[in-house]
């Protein structure tokens, strides 16, 4: 009987125990205050470096990922092809990572209300405001 109200505890309490857990993880998360002062900091070149290379990680990432689940789905053509058609954001080619940083400040500066939200988050709706795919 002991071990069975064990269990019963073990089974009923865990979930809430690893639901800290996770809510904990969310404290290393980048905010976007963070992110927008680092993209705003083109004096300090450590700082905007740093941006750059956010900027260029979530791009790259995301890129792989979209062409991994086209490929998971049998999706056929080319990357470029089933972005134009599948993908939530497409850079142009003229545009530059730096001109990504200035529409993510714009982005930022303009929902001050959400300058807490992972700067990741936000950089995907910004680029998904400003550089959607078309068609869709």
């Amino acid at each position: 009987m002991k071990f069975f109200l064990l269990l019963c505890s073990l089974v009923l309490f865990a979930p809430s125990a690893f639901a800290v857990t996770q809510s904990e993880d969310m404290s290393n998360v980048m905010p976007t205050s963070y992110l927008r002062e680092l993209c705003t900091s083109k004096r300090d070149t450590n700082k905007y470096a740093t941006c750059l290379y956010f900027i260029v990680a979530y791009n790259a990432g995301a890129g792989i990922e979209r062409y991994n689940v086209y490929q998971k789905i049998g999706l056929k053509g080319t990357p470029s092809e089933l972005d134009k058609k599948y993908a939530s954001f497409c850079l142009p080619a003229l545009v530059d990572i730096p001109q990504v940083a200035e529409v993510f400040v714009k982005f930022a500066n303009g929902h001050p209300e959400k300058l807490h939200v992972p700067a990741i988050h936000m950089l995907a709706i910004a680029l998904e405001t400003y550089f959607p795919c078309k068609p869709k």
